[in-house]
């Protein structure tokens, strides 16, 4: 209906104006010049009387969504693609989505305008960092490659909501067979999917779980969690929650989620991953029992080399290990005994 009450008013301001002659293709190039309402109004016509028609028009139709979904271009060209339903045609099973309300507090949007309101907050967010706050440094850290890939990921990410089922599985089918399609290099095309797999499981680990907890960041590792992903996934969360529900993007969870994000980056993590690579897959129990400081403090093959030795033991008897730190030049030095008794610490401090 706003639609509708804005063309009305912008045609009562262009009482003499006459419609330009021209089919299909003359149509959608005008409004990748000049998205303005007369022009959805035209372009609105062709999709919903003869959608099918538009076909001829595919190379036209991808390279103004291209363009639409870059967030380093304003949010002119994507709204008119959504207000004149051009969207519709450009993206496969898009009407299904189209006015499918959530039912709940949390969801403020349709999810078609949700996606809109992703690929606009990402837009937002690439002119202004500040807008995510604690965040701030891993978008200014972001390249050309990683703003394609979220443009395409805030596309894409729900619009399997309306074709039953895991709504992520769902958005990853619809948009590998798009991208494709589109002859979006394969590179990004894996990332992308990547991405609208998991796009979910950051919030979950922030704002549900322990950031601190050594089972978080390897059940985040597995899940390819680390490195460029990562940054990516962080941006891509709180747009995702500020493009549901602008509120909900609170102090709180800026917080959590950069906690987490940093966590990940510290040596404790990344060691920890690269521990629990090196080590048999039995013994990964073992390394959510290790202090962080101790994983971030020495080296993982040390480390690893000595854990195995450890649990490889059969005997009882006392075992002392040392190991030096190159950087610091510190020592530590480990006593292990296979089974637990009263007053071992006490046995260990005397020794010491």
């Amino acid at each position: 209906m706003a639609f509708y009450a804005d063309l009305d008013l912008e045609m009562a301001r262009r009482a003499k104006l006459k419609r330009p002659p021209g089919g299909a293709e003359v149509a959608l190039r005008r409004m990748k010049s000049d998205p303005s309402i007369l022009t959805q109004a035209d372009v609105r016509r062709l999709t919903v009387k003869n959608g099918a028609g538009l076909k001829d028009q595919q190379p036209l139709i991808v390279e103004m969504l291209t363009t639409a979904v870059d967030p380093r271009t304003d949010d002119k060209l994507i709204t008119a693609m959504f207000r004149s339903r051009l969207i519709d045609v450009s993206v496969t099973d898009f009407r299904r989505v189209v006015g499918y309300v959530q039912h709940d507090q949390y969801h403020r949007y349709p999810v078609d305008t949700h996606l809109l309101q992703a690929i606009r907050e990402l837009k937002r967010v690439h002119t202004r960092p500040t807008l995510l706050g604690r965040l701030k440094p891993i978008v200014n850290g972001l390249g050309a490659q990683d703003w394609k890939i979220l443009g395409w990921a805030a596309l894409y990410h729900d619009v399997g909501k309306g074709s039953g089922g895991d709504h992520s599985d769902q958005s990853v089918r619809i948009a590998r067979k798009d991208l494709a399609k589109f002859g979006v290099e394969v590179a990004v095309i894996e990332e992308v999917l990547w991405l609208i797999e998991r796009h979910l499981d950051l919030s979950q680990a922030a704002f549900r779980g322990n950031s601190a907890s050594p089972k978080i960041w390897r059940e985040l590792h597995e899940k390819g969690v680390e490195g460029a992903r990562l940054r990516r996934l962080a941006i891509f969360t709180a747009i995702d929650i500020r493009a549901t529900n602008r509120e909900a993007y609170t102090p709180w969870k800026e917080r959590l989620l950069a906690e987490l994000v940093e966590r990940l980056e510290r040596p404790e993590a990344k060691n920890l991953k690269l521990l629990h690579d090196k080590l048999e897959a039995k013994h990964g129990g073992v390394l959510e029992r290790l202090d962080p400081f101790l994983v971030g403090a020495l080296s993982p093959l040390k480390l690893s080399r000595d854990l195995s030795e450890c649990l490889q033991r059969k005997d009882t008897a006392v075992s002392v290990a040392c190991f030096k730190q190159p950087r610091t030049g510190r020592f530590w030095i480990r006593f292990h005994e296979r089974n637990d008794r009263p007053g071992l610490f006490v046995t260990y401090a005397r020794a010491l």
